[in-house]
């Protein structure tokens, strides 16, 4: 049922991608060019939000079922930070800049 309900937002997205791209980016219609790259690319990233929600439902019965451990739903966070730890970094230093390391 999940599945379905996502997969309905995300068809509604897709296909309403011009319309939300307006609303939220008002001044891109000026560039040309501008809008109608940012609405393909909104379309190509919707399907993202259906695949992790898979990702993260199969987790979820893997846990339940203890066929294994918490370190699968736990995991996704770490590579969230990873990458938003590092790419904050990169938009402070620039591409120059040395590569950061992650507290632990």
């Amino acid at each position: 049922m999940m599945v379905l309900v996502v997969g309905l937002v995300v068809a509604a997205g897709i296909l309403a991608s011009p319309w939300l791209v307006r609303l939220y980016a008002v001044g891109f219609s000026a560039t040309p060019g501008k809008l109608e790259t940012t609405v393909l690319m909104n379309r190509i990233m919707f399907p993202y939000l259906l695949l992790i929600s898979l990702a993260l439902i199969v987790a979820g019965v893997f846990a339940f079922e203890e066929v294994v451990g918490q370190p699968v739903v736990l995991g996704s966070d770490d590579v969230d930070h990873f990458f938003s730890v590092h790419g904050i970094s990169w938009l402070r230093r620039g591409p120059e800049g040395p590569a950061p390391t992650l507290p632990r």
